[in-house]
């Protein structure tokens, strides 16, 4: 029997594997930690427990299995057409994923790993490496996408980081020439400043003198008089 989503399988089964210690960490800290439990924890296993019969793990394989079925019929075709298509890509493919599905089912119900593993018939594995194939390359066109996605972001966000740089760097070139030019006023202040004082010191001087010799002519018609 033909087993659904065979690519799709193994990816869950990986990442069922490596997130199984992280979700032990986290359990260790819910026990230890009331505030993360609370806040964290329970507010999502709330959230989620309203979802569970059709999470977005179950969408995401229903995308796959409807957009890869065309495809897979169509290498079906191509094998059921080109004998060497169906000899060397389909079959080995087939054969190799059958091999390695059996040994996991046999270590995970604690059998230990069979001698041999009976090969599928051909039109079975035919089959079988027709859907690894269609989601192969659905999943090979989603990579694309979302690499080429990411790289146009990236871009994007580089250009927008380089005008900020630039516009910053204008700025600090403008603060720059604001204080060069507070710099020279502020000195051209300080030489008026001097030229004033200097002015009033010499008025002074002026003033200081004029009344003194008032005074002696004053002397003088005093005497004149007498």
């Amino acid at each position: 029997m033909v087993v659904a989503f065979p690519l799709f399988k193994l990816v869950a089964l990986f990442v069922g594997h490596v997130s199984r210690p992280i979700a032990n960490q986290l359990k260790n800290g819910a026990k230890r930690s009331h505030a993360f439990r609370r806040y964290v924890c329970l507010p999502i296993a709330q959230r989620d427990s309203m979802v569970v019969a059709f999470p977005l793990f179950k969408l995401v394989a229903l995308f796959v299995r409807q957009v890869s079925r065309p495809i897979a019929n169509q290498l079906k075709n191509g094998a059921k057409r080109s004998h060497a298509f169906r000899r060397y890509v389909c079959l080995p493919i087939a054969q190799l994923y059958h091999r390695v599905d059996v040994t996991k089912k046999m270590l995970m119900m604690g059998f230990g790993k069979p001698a041999k593993v009976p090969s599928l018939t051909e039109e079975s594995a035919v089959e079988l490496g027709a859907d690894i194939l269609g989601e192969v390359i659905v999943y090979s066109i989603a990579a694309t996408l979302f690499t080429l996605e990411y790289m146009r972001t990236s871009e994007k966000a580089r250009v927008k980081e380089e005008l900020l740089l630039n516009r910053i760097s204008n700025l600090e070139d403008k603060i720059s020439e604001l204080a060069l030019s507070a710099e020279r006023n502020e000195a051209v202040l300080r030489s008026m400043e001097r030229l004033v004082k200097e002015k009033s010191s010499s008025l002074s001087w002026w003033k200081g003198g004029k009344p003194s010799s008032a005074s002696e002519n004053d002397q003088k018609e005093g005497g004149t008089e007498k």
